[in-house]
C-alpha cells in the first residue's frame, strides 16, 4: 500500500510538472528568441535610416562596407534579388523568408539553429530599384540562454518531484502502517487467535475498522467457545452410552456369544473414531496439510469390504497415481464414509472406489475420489436419470454433511445418476492451493 501511494503521488506530481514545465519551457524559449530578434532589429533600424540618407549607390555601398565592425553581417539586396552591398565574405548571404516579408513592407524576422536574421525595406532608390537591408548574427548566445533556462526549469521540477516523493513516502507510511497492523490482527484472527486486538492509530477510518475487527473477534471467540463446549459435551454424552454398550458386547463375546458380537464391537470402534474425527474438525486449530488420498482410501476400505461381504458384494479400489492434496484427513475420511455408506445402503452390485486426476475441464492439480455402484435398488429406483446435487437423488443420508466438509476444504461434491449406476465424486484441490 505504501509503495502504491508513493508511486501514485509521484506520478501525479510528475504529470502536473510536465503539464506546467513543458509550456513554460516553450514560452521561455520564445521569449528569449523574441528578445534576441528585438535587439538585432533595434541595431539594424538606425543603420537603415543612415543608409536611406545616401546620395548615390556608391555612397550606400561604402557605408555598408564600413559597417564591418558591427557584431553582425549586413547586406543590401535589390528587388531583383541582386546583391548590392555586403559586409560579409564575398558571395551571396543566406536568405530566408524574412526577405519576402521585408519586400512586402513589414519587418522580416527569422531565427533557427544557424542564424538570427532581420530584414528591413529601405526607402532610398539610389541604386535604381527598391532595396532591402538584411542583417544576421550568431544565435549561439541565445541558444545557450535557452539551455540554461531549461536546465533551471528541470532542476526546479526535479526538486519538486523529490519533495513530493518524500512527502508521499511519509504520508504513505502514516496511512499504511495502521492498515498493515490491521492486516496482521486480521491474520491472527483468521488463524484462530480470538484474543487478538487491533491497535489504534489515531486515524479515524483505520480506528473504525479496528473497532469492528475487535467486535468480530469477541463475537467469534464466544461463538467458538460455545461450539467447542457443545461439541465436548455432545462427545461426552455419546461416549458414555457407547462405552457401556462396548462393555456389554465384550462381556457377551467373552461368554461365547454369537460371532456377530465381534462385528458389533468393530462398529462400536468405528463409531468412536467417527466421534473423535468430528469433534476434532470443530477445533479452530484444525489445519489442513498435504494428504495422500490413495493411502487414506486404502486405510479406510477394510471395514467397508467386510460390510459389503455381508451383503455378498465387493468393494474394489482403482487408484491411479495422483498428486497430494491439501486437506484435513478427518474431513475427507468422513465424506468418504458418507459416500460408501450410501452406496452400501442404497446401491447394488460392486462398489468401485476410484482415485484419479481431475478431468481436463477441472482445475490443474485437483484430484477426484469417486464412489460408484451399479445402480439403486429397484425399490428406490429414481424416476429420472441425470446429474443431481440434492441428497435425495440417491436416497442417501449425510450428503449435506459431506458437501459441507468438502466445501470447507475448498473442494466440491457431485452426484450423478445414469442407467449404469450412481457416481458420487469428491473433487479436492491440489496441494499448492490453500483450503
Amino acid at each position: 500500500m505504501r509503495q502504491r501511494l508513493l508511486v501514485s503521488a509521484v506520478a501525479l506530481v510528475l504529470s502536473a510538472l510536465l503539464a506546467f514545465a513543458l509550456p513554460l519551457a516553450w514560452s521561455v524559449r520564445g521569449l528569449l528568441e523574441a528578445r534576441a530578434l528585438d535587439a538585432l532589429q533595434g541595431t539594424v533600424e538606425p543603420f537603415g535610416l543612415f543608409l536611406d540618407a545616401s546620395r548615390n549607390c556608391a555612397e550606400l555601398q561604402l557605408l555598408v562596407a564600413r559597417a564591418g565592425g558591427l557584431p553582425l553581417a549586413v547586406a543590401v539586396i535589390g528587388a531583383d534579388g541582386r546583391l548590392v552591398a555586403t559586409t560579409g565574405p564575398a558571395g551571396r548571404p543566406r536568405l530566408g523568408p524574412e526577405v519576402a516579408d521585408a519586400g512586402a513592407g513589414r519587418p522580416g524576422r527569422h531565427i533557427d539553429e544557424e542564424r538570427i536574421a532581420v530584414a528591413l525595406r529601405l526607402s532610398t532608390l539610389v541604386c535604381g530599384q527598391p532595396l532591402v537591408l538584411h542583417a544576421t548574427t550568431d544565435p549561439g548566445p541565445v541558444h545557450t540562454q535557452v539551455r540554461r533556462a531549461w536546465l533551471l526549469i528541470a532542476v526546479v521540477a526535479a526538486v519538486v518531484a523529490g519533495s513530493a516523493a518524500v512527502a508521499a513516502w511519509a504520508l504513505g507510511r502514516r496511512l499504511a502502517r495502521p492498515f498493515e497492523q490491521l492486516a496482521t490482527s486480521a491474520g491472527r484472527l483468521g488463524e484462530g487467535d480470538f484474543s487478538a486486538r487491533a491497535p489504534r492509530s489515531g486515524l479515524p477510518e483505520a480506528d473504525r475498522i479496528a473497532d469492528a475487527l475487535d467486535d468480530t473477534a469477541e463475537r467469534l471467540g464466544r461463538s467458538v467457545e460455545r461450539a467447542g463446549a457443545f461439541a465436548a459435551d455432545a462427545s461426552h454424552q455419546l461416549r458414555t452410552p457407547l462405552t457401556a454398550l462396548r462393555l456389554h458386547l465384550e462381556t457377551s463375546a467373552a461368554a461365547g456369544a454369537d460371532p456377530s458380537v465381534q462385528a458389533a464391537l468393530d462398529e462400536a470402534d468405528r463409531l468412536a473414531s467417527t466421534i473423535d474425527e468430528l469433534v476434532a474438525l470443530t477445533r479452530p486449530d484444525a489445519t489442513a496439510h498435504h494428504l495422500d488420498l490413495g493411502g487414506l482410501v486404502r486405510e479406510r476400505l477394510p471395514v467397508w469390504e467386510e460390510l459389503a461381504a455381508q451383503q455378498d458384494r465387493r468393494v474394489v479400489l482403482e487408484a491411479l497415481p495422483v498428486p497430494a492434496v491439501r486437506a484435513r484427513a478427518g474431513a475427507v475420511g468422513q465424506a468418504l464414509q458418507v459416500l460408501l455408506d450410501n452406496a452400501l445402503r442404497h446401491g447394488t452390485g460392486t462398489i468401485t472406489v476410484r482415485v484419479a486426476p481431475a478431468l481436463p475441464d477441472e482445475p490443474d492439480g485437483a484430484v477426484r475420489v469417486c464412489v460408484l455402484d451399479e445402480g439403486p435398488a429397484r425399490s428406490r429406483a429414481p424416476a429420472a436419470t441425470g446429474e443431481h446435487h440434492a441428497p435425495a437423488a440417491t436416497g442417501g443420508r449425510g450428503l449435506p454433511l459431506a458437501r459441507a466438509l468438502i466445501g470447507a476444504e475448498g473442494g466440491e461434491l457431485t452426484v450423478t445418476i445414469d442407467p449404469t449406476g450412481t457416481a458420487a465424486c469428491l473433487l479436492l484441490p491440489g496441494g499448492s492451493t490453500d483450503p
